[in-house]
């Protein structure tokens, strides 16, 4: 949950629905320079930063993963570092899906308490919002922040010394 970004080369685009705001892509593959594919599935990517996007482009990735599991989306690639420029999207999905939990949840609550699968997730994306937690412009600006998010972090020692024997196995 929260910010994350990736830096790699965009290997895979799964298919997508469009309207004039945003384009819902089924999958994003980035590839970084180890070689480990990273697959984000249910990708919201807005037209600021989907006119950058394309297989091949070499740069920084910045996605947002929101909390709990929608059917339509998981996450938003809101930014894109490349030799070719830098984008930030106009539109900030997570204060949306924020809205629309917070508003939901409460209809919802007098009903068996059924509101509550929504206005909890809500509650927590609000908190991370107003404790600063999902600060896009300070990540986007400042990676090397300590009170910004965090990287992925890269492939451990100690998995990369299993590799090899985890190969050996499945080829047996």
């Amino acid at each position: 949950m929260g910010l994350y970004s990736i830096t790699g080369t965009v290997s895979a685009i799964g298919q997508s629905s469009f309207d004039n705001e945003l384009h819902l892509y089924a999958y994003v593959v980035v590839t970084d320079q180890t070689g480990r594919r990273h697959m984000i599935d249910k990708v919201a990517v807005g037209n600021d930063v989907g006119s950058y996007l394309t297989i091949g482009l070499y740069g920084e990735f910045f996605f947002d993963s929101f909390f709990g599991n929608r059917s339509k989306l998981r996450c938003q690639l809101w930014g894109v570092k490349a030799d070719a420029g830098s984008v930030i999207d106009r539109t900030n999905l997570r204060t949306m899906v924020t809205a629309s939990n917070l508003i939901q949840g409460i209809f919802l609550l007098p009903f068996f308490g059924i509101g509550l699968f929504s206005l909890l997730p809500g509650l927590f994306q609000l908190f991370d919002a107003v404790t600063g937690r999902v600060d896009r412009q300070r990540f986007f600006n400042d990676p090397n922040d300590q009170t910004a998010p965090q990287a992925l972090p890269g492939v451990s020692k100690f998995s990369m010394s299993l590799a090899p024997h985890i190969r050996a196995s499945s080829q047996q």
